[in-house]
């Protein structure tokens, strides 16, 4: 009695991990980018600290923190700069024996944006978000492929008290 269920537990334990290794490589396939930690600007010159929260089924999806050291604003960055060093897989070499090389290029991504106010209450933004990264396969080496979105609002107004019930908002913190 003893040998079957300590043959049972073990069945269940390979079972149970190969079920986990299973559907974890089914979301191997697009690995998301953190868009939760942005900052642009400098705290310690900063006359007002603005918000842009973006949620996504009740979750803080995206977040930047802008940090205003004077009206009228304006500002250009770059929210993927940590990007700057992305290889892409251009080709894969196949040779005669059978054995293959994966050749990679230099391909920063960039996600080029800007905000600008004329005053603490209008303003206009373009950001660039990188969502993540789609895995495909070539020749049996990972191809991971960028995917970006987009947001551009002009003469948008900023509220005293906004609505937490929308998707996306933009508040000056206290």
């Amino acid at each position: 009695m003893k040998k079957i269920l300590l043959a049972i537990s073990v069945v269940s334990l390979f079972t149970g991990c190969s079920i986990k290794s299973l559907s974890s490589k089914k979301n191997d396939d697009f690995v998301r980018y953190d868009n939760t930690n942005h900052v642009v600007g400098d705290k310690e010159k900063a006359i007002k600290t603005l918000v842009y929260i973006e949620k996504f089924n009740d979750t803080i999806d995206k977040k930047i923190i802008f940090y205003i050291d004077k009206f009228p604003y304006q500002k250009d960055f770059d929210l993927c700069s940590d990007q700057k060093d992305f290889k892409q897989l251009k080709s894969v070499i196949t040779y005669k024996n059978g054995d293959s090389k994966p050749i990679y290029i230099n391909h920063p991504i960039e996600c080029k944006s800007s905000i600008t106010f004329e005053n603490e209450k209008i303003g206009s933004y373009n950001l660039s978000f990188l969502t993540g990264f789609k895995n495909y396969k070539l020749k049996g080496y990972d191809m991971p492929l960028p995917y970006q979105a987009n947001r551009r609002l002009s003469n948008f107004i900023i509220e005293d008290k906004p609505t937490f019930q929308t998707s996306s908002y933009w508040y000056f913190e206290q």
